[in-house]
């Protein structure tokens, strides 16, 4: 049976752009930046007998600067706006109207708002572009652990236990493993290494995962009603597992969470065919010569 979502939910899906990061609006921001400019405009109110009214608009500069670093465009938007709604009001003759009295006032308010606008912006983008790499460098330090411990482990057991170590310290979650059976088929019983044990529920979208090669579960677009994220464990087009993230908190992942979730599965079914492989040439060794696996007896 396909799981999969209703037309209405496949089209919200997909009319995102690829690779765009749904991000929910912070009304602590927006209130944040609002109270900043408000006390920028009580201590204006002190400063303009002794400073005049211009000066006063680098003082709202600096705080348009000042709250890019901490919030998002949307913020470092109302914070320009606002900052040259009250310069105007508050400042610029004649106080108590939206409008000016000269035009050197007039070119002084639009270039404040142009300058303010400009250097909002691009602190902000600054700042993203500072937290990407901050993260493309944590990505890289954490999968050059796993692969380390992969290269290390020599027996499946180790290497297993370490998989599920390393990706529940680097996803926050619990971690479930599930590996085929002799036959083939997905066997709903995780591995002694996980750290979450699927419900009934979850059994069916985990068969699913396998079957199908593709996600399920936690924001993605199939079977969403669960709370558990699996990924299928996939190399050279057969499944060789699945894996399932249970978070403590629900939330879709970040797209640099699903990259770094992509390559991790990347490099565990890379190991996991690697030991495949391993074994069914030990397997076909001993099949043509079967006088290796015995050892002689001592006289």
């Amino acid at each position: 049976m396909p799981y999969t979502t209703s037309t209405r939910d496949r089209r919200s899906t997909d009319s995102r752009p690829q690779g765009e990061e749904r991000r929910g609006i912070n009304f602590h921001e927006y209130q944040a930046v609002a109270a900043v400019v408000l006390e920028i405009s009580l201590l204006g109110m002190f400063l303009r007998p002794v400073v005049g009214p211009h000066p006063i608009a680098l003082i709202y500069l600096l705080g348009v600067v000042l709250t890019a670093l901490f919030a998002g465009r949307g913020p470092c938007l109302l914070a320009a706006v606002m900052s040259a709604l009250f310069l105007d009001f508050c400042f610029l003759a004649p106080v108590g109207k939206l409008h000016t009295a000269n035009l050197e006032d007039a070119f002084t308010l639009f270039t404040y708002f142009i300058v303010a606008l400009f250097l909002g912006q691009l602190t902000s983008r600054l700042r993203a572009r500072e937290k990407h790499e901050r993260l493309r460098e944590r990505r890289s330090t954490t999968l050059y652990q796993l692969t380390g411990k992969l290269a290390e482990d020599t027996s499946l057991e180790q290497m297993l236990q370490d998989v599920v170590q390393q990706t529940q310290a680097a996803f926050a979650a619990q971690i479930a493993l599930l590996l085929p059976n002799p036959r083939g088929e997905l066997s709903y019983h995780v591995h002694p290494a996980s750290t979450y044990d699927i419900t009934g529920p979850e059994q069916p979208v985990a068969d699913w995962v396998f079957e199908n090669k593709r996600q399920a579960g936690l924001s993605t677009g199939n079977v969403g009603h669960v709370d558990t994220l699996f990924v299928p464990l996939t190399t050279n087009g057969h499944a060789l597992g699945v894996l399932g993230l249970n978070f403590s908190e629900p939330s879709p992942l970040t797209r640099e969470q699903r990259r770094l979730l992509e390559a991790f599965c990347q490099h565990i079914a890379r190991a996991l065919g690697r030991h495949r492989i391993g074994t069914e040439s030990e397997r076909a060794s001993r099949w043509l010569d079967p006088s290796a696996s015995v050892r002689p007896c001592s006289t």
